[in-house]
């Protein structure tokens, strides 16, 4: 989490975003991920997934 300023009102992500931000969306979509962004004071960024898609069967 950044202390910053945070971002604009109304960012969103798809109209917004730099390469990195797109990229990190899609690979979350990819694996099934939550990807959320918080921009309060500050911004906040996370990614949650199961850990068993990771895990040799």
């Amino acid at each position: 989490m950044d202390n910053g300023i945070g971002l604009p009102a109304g960012f969103d992500i798809m109209d917004n975003a730099g390469l990195g931000l797109k990229l990190i969306n899609g690979l979350s979509e990819d694996i099934e991920a939550t990807f959320n962004i918080e921009s309060n004071d500050g911004t906040k960024i996370t990614a949650a997934f199961e850990r068993s898609i990771f895990s040799s069967s």
